[in-house]
């Protein structure tokens, strides 16, 4: 996936494979995160981040660029996410 969100990242993985959507706090906007895993015991995570986010007061209150952004897919368990 080259351009996308999270939400659309996750909700992708879940229609094709199952698994569980993993919804958190955001690190830098009042909307959340959204990830994807297999399996609840074996917490290997997979999420689509941007690759160069953007920062800023004015992009925390009225985050528009979330809704469609450049990104990759980072994977890691759930000490590293």
């Amino acid at each position: 996936m080259k351009y996308g969100n999270c939400l659309i990242f996750a909700i992708g993985k879940f229609i094709r494979f199952g698994g569980y959507i993993i919804v958190r706090k955001s690190r830098t906007t009042w909307i959340p995160h959204f990830m994807w895993t297999k399996s609840i015991t074996n917490l290997e995570i997979e999420e689509y981040k941007p690759i160069k986010p953007l920062n800023g007061k004015l992009f925390r209150w009225f985050p528009i660029h979330v809704m469609i952004f450049e990104g990759r897919v980072r994977k890691g368990t759930g000490e590293e996410v």
